[in-house]
């Protein structure tokens, strides 16, 4: 709907007209752009957890404590 609501306002509602009141009155956010398909030609980044993972892997190499 083009519409930010507070998670909480799903609770508050119950039913389907109280819910279509408050995305009526939201304001419109932003249109985000569509996802597209990444680049594969290079790397890409790690994410956070892969990072720790790999800064683990450097403190002790081969350890399997973490899993």
């Amino acid at each position: 709907f083009g519409a930010e609501i507070p998670l909480a306002a799903l609770f508050d509602q119950p039913t389907v007209r109280g819910l279509a009141a408050v995305i009526d009155g939201a304001g419109r956010g932003d249109v985000l752009p569509p996802i597209t398909v990444a680049d594969r030609s290079h790397p890409l980044p790690l994410s956070f957890a892969q990072q720790r993972l790999w800064f683990l892997d450097q403190l002790e190499p081969g350890s399997v404590e973490y899993n």
